[in-house]
């Protein structure tokens, strides 16, 4: 972004530290457009079972077999004590990245979920978007650089060509806007 002009972000100090959090925040803006394919990933292990990548639950198993989807104050009210212990029938998030179930269990489940990509936080770290879209994350920063030097023209410019990358994107990833990502992919959010 320095090499666009961005000089006054790029001096070292607290211009430099908003010129990483601009590109972070384009990486996770982008990352957040759709459930992308590079986003997609399971883990295993002892309920709770803590994910601490998590961006949105797609599936849980036990032993192979789905367990419903529901939400903690559901339970509660429905069940009252979720420490009651039983073969459990349903999941819930205990927090944003705790996958718990009820009945209550210390088995292993399967979660399939959506990931948050990490923050690209030293000059080695990479974004799981594939490398021949990667310039859409500088667009998207650059027209937020552009909006923050009160150069709106630019910033609609930068962001019409991210956006134009995102497109293809989303046609070699064959995620056309108004298709079910689930029907696609044969994923269930329903459990």
């Amino acid at each position: 972004m320095a090499a666009r002009g961005f000089t006054y972000l790029n001096d070292g100090g607290a211009g430099l530290t908003r010129l990483k959090r601009m590109i972070v925040d384009a990486m996770h803006d982008l990352d957040d457009s759709e459930r992308w394919p590079y986003l997609a990933a399971s883990t295993s292990g002892a309920a709770p079972l803590t994910v601490s990548d998590l961006d949105g639950v797609e599936r849980v198993t036990q032993n192979q077999e789905p367990l419903q989807a529901s939400s903690r104050d559901v339970l509660l009210e429905l069940y009252g004590d979720l420490t009651v212990a039983g073969t459990p029938a349903y999941y819930y998030l205990a927090s944003p990245t705790v996958v718990s179930v009820y009945p209550a269990s210390t088995a292993s489940i399967n979660v399939t979920y959506w990931k948050v990509g990490p923050d690209l936080s030293s000059g080695s770290d990479v974004p799981l978007m594939p490398d021949r879209f990667r310039s859409a994350i500088v667009e998207r920063a650059c027209a937020y650089a552009y909006r923050d030097n009160d150069d709106r023209e630019m910033s609609a410019v930068c962001m019409a060509e991210s956006d134009r990358i995102v497109q293809r994107m989303r046609e070699w990833f064959a995620l056309l806007p108004g298709e079910s990502r689930q029907a696609m992919y044969g994923y269930s959010t329903d459990g």
